[in-house]
């Protein structure tokens, strides 16, 4: 939900708004890994879906400080708009994957109870 109101707030030219849902989008993002990992301790993975899972999740987490970047660099020069919408653009993209590869990671999991 916060990811997809920070994505209209920054399409809308909210700038308040943006700034603060982004905070709110990367906590929240924090937090669904933390509870993730705790969720997942109870289970038995494929270990090459959890291979997927984890590049798909990690990388989403590594593009995130060029999304930072790029929307500081935008403040001051416009041109930097578009460099802005592909770092978003790829880590929404990630972060989708990574949902997606999480749901399919469970499909399978035994648990260890």
């Amino acid at each position: 939900m916060f990811l997809a109101l920070t994505l209209r707030s920054g399409k809308l030219g909210l700038r308040k708004s943006h700034f603060y849902l982004v905070g709110l989008t990367f906590l929240s993002l924090l937090g669904a890994i933390w509870q993730a990992e705790l969720y997942g301790r109870d289970f038995e993975f494929n270990p090459t879906r959890l291979t997927i899972h984890l590049g798909f999740a990690s990388s989403a987490l590594a593009s995130f400080p060029g999304v930072i970047y790029s929307g500081y660099k935008l403040l001051s020069k416009s041109a930097w708009r578009y460099a802005h919408k592909r770092w978003v653009g790829v880590f929404v993209s990630l972060v989708v994957l990574s949902i997606i590869t999480a749901v399919w990671m469970f499909v399978d999991a035994q648990s260890k109870s």
